[in-house]
């Protein structure tokens, strides 16, 4: 095991503990700034990789409010690469279910979801694309989970134009394999009625569904 695969392992299970204590409030809660350092490094390490793998590293990031557009995945697609044999499921699992957790922290819920959604962005890449196809619906059930107070109605929107601007175009429109993405789009109904539920914003309705229809027209 590589150096670099040894911190990443400490690291997530360092990011599991904080999962787990805020969880079941078990042992000393974890701040916020515990849990965004950690963070803040798996980002940082994901787009280091990004950036070892790509042929033209000025073209590799397109940021837009935090989150990042289909021309960085374009670009990173490209590219004939190979990258470290980390453990990035298990990172995308925890960022996940660290997302359902925001009502647990006292305060800076804003901008540690802004935080885990570009971690949610950045590791999707590296998913295999069996795993990817279940990413649009995991990301949009997290609108569910948020749903129960106003206070995240800013978050739930931020989930909505994370789905639009990065989730979507990078797994409806980087897939390889036809089985895979059949199981991606058979999802696309549920995500839609999730955002048509659980999201105010009526403009966000017609984005999710814009979005979706660059890629496939006969979503009903």
């Amino acid at each position: 095991m590589s150096t670099r695969e040894e911190y990443f392992s400490k690291k997530l299970v360092y990011l599991q503990d904080c999962y787990s204590r805020l969880q079941w409030s078990s042992g000393n809660a974890p701040t916020v700034s515990d849990i965004s350092a950690a963070i803040k490094y798996f980002n940082k390490a994901l787009l280091s990789i990004m950036k070892e793998v790509t042929e033209n590293q000025k073209d590799l990031i397109s940021v837009t409010n935090t989150t990042y557009s289909i021309s960085s995945y374009i670009c990173f697609n490209k590219v004939n690469y190979t990258y470290p044999c980390l453990d990035y499921f298990t990172f995308f699992n925890t960022v996940v279910s660290m997302m359902g957790k925001l009502p647990y922290l006292h305060s800076g819920h804003e901008d540690m979801s802004v935080m885990l959604m570009e971690g949610i962005c950045l590791v999707t890449m590296f998913l295999e694309e069996k795993a990817r196809a279940t990413v649009p619906l995991t990301v949009a059930g997290l609108i569910t989970e948020l749903c129960w107070s106003t206070t995240y109605i800013l978050i739930q929107e931020y989930i909505v134009k994370t789905l639009c601007n990065s989730i979507l175009p990078c797994c409806l429109g980087l897939m390889t394999d036809n089985k895979n993405l059949k199981s991606c789009f058979d999802t696309l109904p549920a995500v839609i009625s999730v955002v048509l539920d659980g999201v105010q914003n009526v403009s966000l309705h017609f984005r999710v569904i814009e979005t979706i229809m660059l890629f496939k027209q006969d979503v009903w």
